[in-house]
């Protein structure tokens, strides 16, 4: 990919992009792995300003070398903005393969509610140095990016961030959340259901593959889900501890196998060490995909040997646990947080792409200062399918009316259209509960995914 400048650079809507600053370039490129097996200058450069704008240790050649291949397998595409000036004046600066703002971007399938995935485009590693804050440079990138994604035919773009209040402006919303819980279980907890099928110990260095196919399969069944990068597995299995060099001893894992025999479901935990009281373990990736997979491998979990409390920090907020335990008050919610952000780019194929509940109709006014999502448009639902059209007077009156952002929101059924009302986000010309009924969903989102 070559470098582009944005000074001048129109958008796919006619606007002109952002403009960066007079001294400042933008570049593009994928991650670049040599014949010698060592990733490029600016490779090392890209992952390593990301990790410092993360506050993270600066990496060594070879976690540079691994995490890059996977990287440049996957592949995700690297937006990198330098100040060469800025560089070239101070002696104590950075090389000038050192950006001073990190952006990924890459493709993957996306569970938006219906019944086939989505192909979504995912936002990650972004940075901005302090030294260079407020002045465009995170609204140039991601002009770029979401123009990229337009231009690729992807209906939505999603993120997680780790700061709920910078992306609402870029049209973002949020359409999961997720949970952290905290399980007292000393002494052992009993179900009110008895399990089915049976649970074993596994080596998480071996369970690569039936891991992937377990999480496929939940993949296609619940809404919010995102396909995993391919990192994920690096991790989660043990292959790679926070030192990507070396493994993770201190994981291990189950997997639960139904009546069939066939696996449905796998979890990794550790186990904080003994000076830890009282004897906890953490709980570092559930997949289940089924209920039952899910509720045999807390029975087991619940019933380890020494083991007092167990933490699971990025949990579903509807989870069944707390009606399946005997003791309901062993489970206690430390948190509810905002998980993923959806951005749609293209209404009528994100709306038609999602589940609906009930037949009727509606016109929905969409309000996008980036123009991607902008106009007004006519939703007809019928047998759960949607058809939408966009209406050849934008200013006219509509039955609900919206920013982008508010749209995203809503996208998964985290939350209704009243509840919107309520908080001043959505105009309606009809009774929310009418409209309620309309964008209801039968479960919960949920994202077992971080980006």
């Amino acid at each position: 990919m070559s470098e582009s400048s944005l000074q001048a650079s129109a958008s796919t809507n006619g606007e002109r992009k952002v403009a960066l600053r007079e001294g400042l370039r933008l570049e593009e490129f994928l991650p670049e792995i040599q014949a010698d097996g060592t990733p490029s200058d600016r490779t090392v450069g890209f992952l390593n300003a990301m990790r410092s704008g993360f506050y993270e240790k600066r990496a060594s050649a070879e976690e540079i070398r691994r995490t890059g291949t996977v990287y440049a397998n996957e592949p995700i595409g690297f937006v990198a903005v330098y100040d060469d000036a800025a560089q070239e004046a101070d002696e104590f600066s950075y090389s000038g393969s050192f950006p001073i703002a990190t952006f990924g971007h890459y493709e993957k399938s996306f569970n938006i509610g219906g019944p086939e995935l989505v192909p979504a485009h995912l936002i990650t590693m972004v940075t901005v140095a302090a030294s260079h804050r407020r002045q465009g440079i995170l609204s140039a990138m991601m002009r770029h990016s979401l123009d990229a994604a337009v231009e690729a035919g992807r209906p939505v773009a999603l993120l997680t961030a780790s700061e709920s209040a910078i992306y609402g402006r870029f049209g973002f919303g949020i359409a999961t959340r997720e949970a952290k819980y905290e399980l007292n279980c000393a002494g052992g907890l009993r179900f009110k259901s008895p399990s089915v099928g049976t649970v074993t110990n596994a080596d998480p260095s071996k369970i690569g593959d039936v891991a992937a196919t377990i999480f496929a399969r939940a993949h296609a069944q619940n809404p919010g889900s995102v396909d995993r990068q391919g990192t994920y597995l690096e991790y989660k299995t043990g292959r790679w501890s926070d030192d990507v060099t070396v493994p993770n001893r201190t994981l291990r894992a189950l997997i639960y196998r139904g009546p069939s025999g066939e696996p449905e479901g796998f979890v990794t935990y550790a186990f904080n060490g003994w000076g830890w009281k009282p004897p906890t373990i953490g709980i570092r990736n559930f997949v289940a995909a089924s209920d039952s997979a899910e509720l045999a491998l807390w029975e087991h979990l619940a019933n380890l040997d020494l083991i007092e409390k167990i933490v699971w920090p990025k949990a579903p907020v509807d989870t069944a646990l707390f009606y399946a335990l005997e003791d309901s008050g062993a489970l206690n919610t430390v948190s509810v947080d905002h998980h993923l952000w959806v951005r749609v780019l293209d209404v009528p194929r994100a709306l038609t792409s999602r589940s609906w509940l009930a037949d009727g109709d509606f016109s929905l006014r969409v309000r996008d200062r980036w123009g991607y999502a902008e106009g007004t448009f006519s939703v007809s639902i019928r047998g759960g399918v949607a058809s939408v059209g966009l209406l050849d007077n934008p200013d006219q009156a509509a039955d609900m009316g919206l920013d982008v952002a508010t749209l995203g929101a809503l996208m998964l059924g985290d939350t209704s259209v009243s509840q919107l009302v309520r908080a001043g986000l959505i105009d309606v010309t009809v009774p929310p509960a009418a409209l309620d009924a309309l964008w209801a969903t039968a479960v919960k989102p949920f994202c077992n995914t971080g980006f």
